[in-house]
């Protein structure tokens, strides 16, 4: 496993508040902890664009100028349901 930029950053805060013994397993679980809530902003954010995306295409709000008109329409993906695993 590569030593990152990031861990080196870590280990030297360690350092400078006076942590001793600044354990790989601790980095471990350091790096699983971060990379769990990484995963969680990530499904919050992606849950948000949907439902945001949902209800620009819902009921007729987006209009575009004559012309403008997007091929294909984004929102024909949004508002299909796919039934599909």
């Amino acid at each position: 496993m590569a030593v990152t930029r990031q861990d080196v950053l870590h280990i030297a805060e360690l350092a400078r508040l006076g942590v001793d013994g600044a354990r790989a397993d601790e980095l471990s679980d350091l790096r699983a902890n971060q990379q769990l809530l990484q995963q969680k902003k990530n499904q919050a954010i992606t849950t948000w664009f949907n439902n945001l995306s949902k209800s620009f295409c819902k009921g007729g709000k987006i209009h575009y100028q004559v012309g403008y008109t997007p091929s294909p329409d984004p929102c024909t993906s949004t508002t299909s349901t796919n039934t599909s695993t």
